[in-house]
């Protein structure tokens, strides 16, 4: 217990958020919860996520989300790779449980837009879910400080051998918020 302890505290303090499941088994699966808690919290049942996001995970999330959650893309401006802004608002909706972007992206840029993405999601009453490579967060801003409410990922960079595929754990964090924490997925909280 020890041990869930101190990794919950650290990936909190890394991602900007206070609550932290027990390890799971990979970001896609992770992905793919923080999708199915978003639509149990709202009631609703679309998650919009960017034409940019891991193939491999994409194809997790949807197979998680299956006669569930209905998984939209959003387009991205070809030039700088960022989010477009104007087709997510064209596509948000009353039905839109969650808003999803992976940072940096799979293709390896930044996304530069994340407090307004956030913010039109949050506008919406659906909740924003960052993916996001934890090494990253060296760098880069955690996302709690720019408005997500669930972060996931993997912990395997963070010095998991890999072992003829194993060594794999992903994590879903939340904002310390009773809506969120009661319908996290694996819950064992610090």
């Amino acid at each position: 217990f020890q041990t869930i302890f101190e990794y919950q505290s650290m990936i909190g303090e890394l991602v900007g958020v206070d609550a932290v499941s027990w390890p799971m088994y990979d970001w896609a699966t992770v992905s793919g919860e923080a999708a199915r808690m978003a639509s149990r919290i709202t009631g609703r049942y679309e998650i919009l996520a960017p034409k940019t996001t891991s193939p491999d995970r994409l194809s997790v999330m949807r197979n998680y989300c299956e006669r569930l959650v209905d998984i939209r893309l959003v387009s991205y401006n070809s030039e700088s790779g960022q989010l477009d802004l104007k087709d997510l608002e064209s596509k948000i909706s009353s039905k839109t449980a969650g808003v999803y972007i992976e940072n940096p992206s799979y293709l390896g840029f930044i996304e530069t837009q994340g407090e307004e993405i956030s913010k039109i999601a949050h506008d919406y009453g659906a909740l924003s879910i960052v993916g996001v490579e934890p090494t990253s967060l060296g760098l880069l801003a955690p996302p709690g400080e720019y408005g997500a409410d669930i972060v996931v990922g993997d912990i395997q960079p963070l010095g998991n051998h890999m072992n003829f595929g194993g060594g794999l754990a992903g994590f879903i964090a939340c904002l310390d918020e009773e809506r969120l924490v009661r319908e996290m997925p694996s819950m064992l909280c610090t």
